[in-house]
């Protein structure tokens, strides 16, 4: 493998080419979709507000940001600026330039910090999980934390309207996906499911939601709960155990 300093020029250089390729996407309410371009308003040299409009304006902008990479010492840093919607597409590409150690902590940590992961391609998704490395997918006390569950795991899921069921994305707290379900208004559903602790990539206290992050295609006995009849035991659910 290539050492750090030409590995981490090498990943500068596939953020630029794929920023290069893209073409800013127009959200709404200003908001650009793009790996470097998040926003329709920028600063110009003169201090001065302007609106994207043209090519040249986007390569002007496009050609600071690459200033801002170029001064970069570490491949986090690099990553991290990326805009978080593609930071594991980026991730995916750039697999193969990283050791396993570092491909799951920055998968583990991109997971987390992204707010809809689950809306990448599921077999993509779960075959950059099964190539991580689960030590340093998670912190050590997540780790010890999902070691001592039992063999066989109830696990919740909270979706929106059209939302997927089997996904990566799950939860040991009923309440916290009962939330999910309701946060944006009515319409939402929650599952339940069992799982093997075998197929849990990894569990994350952080946010409160007690998540779990697993192989979809290994999902047993999926259910939709009745919320007017379901009644759980927070306890029995908070450590995820399977009667």
């Amino acid at each position: 493998m290539l050492d750090y300093k030409e590995r981490l020029e090498r990943i500068k250089t596939i953020v630029k080419i794929i920023s290069d390729s893209m073409e800013p996407k127009n959200m709404g309410f200003g908001i650009m979709s793009h790996p470097l371009i998040t926003s329709e308003v920028f600063f110009n040299d003169e201090g001065g507000l302007e609106m994207l409009k043209t090519q040249q304006q986007k390569n002007n902008i496009l050609t600071k940001h690459y200033e801002i990479l170029d001064r970069m010492d570490n491949i986090e840093s690099v990553l991290f600026y990326i805009s978080k919607p593609y930071r594991m597409q980026v991730l995916e590409i750039i697999k193969s330039l990283l050791p396993i150690e570092e491909f799951s902590y920055f998968l583990g940590r991109i997971w987390v910090s992204t707010e809809f992961p689950n809306h990448e391609k599921i077999n993509i998704l779960v075959g950059m999980f099964l190539d991580a490395d689960k030590k340093f997918l998670m912190t050590a006390e997540d780790l010890n934390f999902l070691e001592k569950q039992p063999d066989k795991i109830l696990v919740f899921r909270g979706i929106q309207p059209k939302a997927k069921v089997r996904a990566l994305s799950w939860t040991l707290d009923y309440k916290k996906a009962k939330w999910f379900a309701h946060r944006f208004g009515k319409g939402g559903e929650v599952y339940s499911a069992v799982v093997n602790k075998e197929d849990i990539f990894m569990y994350n206290s952080g946010r409160g939601e007690a998540e779990v992050v697993l192989n979809p295609y290994k999902l047993k006995m999926i259910n939709k709960v009745d919320e007017s009849k379901y009644e759980v035991d927070v306890n029995e659910v908070s450590g995820g155990k399977f009667k």
